[in-house]
């Protein structure tokens, strides 16, 4: 029996057998596969059997690490997609803590989640020293850094407008001000500065500049400037006073709601002058001289009187000069002339005949009578001397009777006469008025000689 049964077994395993190698060899013919390694797609055809047998056969390794589906114990079948994620080392960093992670997760937020680190408003993200946002998906690497700067409150005082908190974790303030909006002119004023970095919580204070117009002697200057008084504007605008220098308003007054300045240059200068003084005519008596004849005995030079005057000028304009000290550069000096007092005896042949004079004068003739004075309905016969007016008498002026009067004189184509009238004159001229009675007047007006008979009066004449 057990002989019998012995050939049936033999012949049962041997066709299982054929039918097992029929089957693998099925199993191991070509099968088309989509291999994706790293989000690089492959197709392939492939004999291998399973997963692992597949990646062997490319040279593909596979760490503990990483991300395999199936798994490589799987078979393969026709149409099979295969996926390989190799693991990433991930260095995770804070601003107080760093970690280490082995992961195929490519999304930050993800990574951070494993982490144990939470993402807040404000705060900054780096990847690979790039900024990047928590969904943004990590290229396949075997490292990777990832830092999480965390965002600081910042305080900012704005003395033109309230006060506000921002949170950021920018590098420095200037970056957290231009990335919150906060728009800044050049001359606008912020303290700490704007390159102070952002380590901590942080107290700024900005100082808004405005517009200004500063009128100057040159026109108008218009700025922004975050000056708190006029003197800071000017400073800050180049155009600090000097010296005397004022402004409208005042230097310590604070900048005007309007922004008006007027900016005034003072400048004082000191000055000397000299301011003449004319010299006097003085007349001195010279025997040796004919009358009538005058000699320079001294010439007059003059005087100097010097000062020191402080002038001041805003804007180039002069409003004020003052006399500080004065004195005598130099003393006057008075013209000294000489006159004539030597008395020659002198004859002339006239028409009358031969006449004996001591002088000769050029005067202006004129010629009046009682009822011809010059005066209307006004006729009067008597002279200064009391004499009857008639054609003898002549009048000279105050000054000339004074040295002249009853004198007797000769005036060719008049006569012989005696002086012994006034009369008013001419303006500028030597004059004799020639009188006449009122029937036998004659007019005149011209120049002549007039001729002081010998002998002289007891004064002599001066200039």
């Amino acid at each position: 029996m057990a002989g019998s049964m012995k050939p049936i077994w033999l012949g049962i395993l041997s066709a299982a057998l054929v039918l097992t190698g029929s089957w693998l060899v099925v199993l191991g013919m070509g099968k088309a596969v989509t291999l994706v390694v790293d989000g690089q797609q492959r197709y392939l055809v492939t004999s291998a059997f399973t997963v692992g047998g597949l990646l062997k056969a490319e040279n593909i390794s596979v760490g503990e690490q990483d991300y395999l589906q199936p798994e490589a114990d799987q078979w393969i079948k026709n149409s099979s997609v295969i996926l390989l994620e190799r693991g990433s080392q991930i260095h995770i960093q804070t601003d107080d803590s760093s970690n280490f992670l082995l992961s195929t997760e490519r999304f930050p937020a993800n990574l951070l989640s494993l982490a144990g680190v939470r993402l807040y408003p404000g705060d900054r993200l780096l990847v690979d020293g790039q900024p990047a946002l928590p969904d943004q998906k990590l290229a396949s690497r075997l490292t990777h850094s990832i830092q999480v700067r965390q965002a600081v409150p910042l305080y900012i005082v704005d003395l033109g407008s309230q006060a506000c908190t921002i949170y950021s974790a920018a590098a420095t303030l200037g970056q957290a001000l231009w990335e919150a909006g906060i728009t800044l002119y050049n001359s606008d004023r912020i303290s700490p500065g704007l390159e102070t970095p952002l380590s901590g919580s942080l107290q700024a204070t900005l100082t808004r500049s405005r517009e200004v117009v500063i009128q100057t002697k040159s026109g108008q200057v218009k700025t922004r400037l975050a000056a708190a008084t006029v003197g800071e504007a000017l400073i800050a605008a180049g155009l600090a006073p000097q010296g005397l220098d004022y402004s409208q308003p005042p230097l310590e007054s604070p900048l005007p709601v309007d922004g008006q300045i007027r900016l005034v240059r003072v400048e004082e200068s000191v000055q000397l002058e000299q301011k003449l003084l004319p010299f006097e005519t003085l007349y001195q008596p010279v025997a040796e001289l004919d009358v009538d004849a005058q000699q320079i005995l001294q010439v007059g030079e003059s005087g100097v009187i010097a000062q020191r005057i402080y002038v001041r000028s805003e804007d180039g304009k002069e409003v004020s000069r003052k006399v500080d000290s004065q004195w005598m550069a130099r003393e006057t000096t008075p013209r000294i002339i000489g006159y004539g007092t030597k008395v020659i005896k002198r004859t002339l042949d006239t028409p009358e005949g031969q006449i004996t004079y001591w002088r000769s004068l050029t005067m202006y003739a004129t010629s009046y009578s009682p009822c011809r004075l010059g005066k209307p309905n006004y006729c009067h016969e008597t002279t200064a001397t009391g004499a009857i007016l008639q054609k003898g008498l002549v009048a000279v002026t105050r000054a000339n009777f004074a040295i002249y009067g009853n004198t007797q004189v000769y005036i060719p184509g008049y006569g012989f006469a005696t002086v012994a009238d006034i009369g008013a004159g001419i303006h500028g001229k030597e004059w004799v008025d020639l009188g006449y009675s009122d029937k036998d007047w004659v007019q005149w007006g011209q120049n002549v000689t007039v001729y002081f008979l010998w002998p002289p009066p007891n004064n002599f004449p001066h200039p």
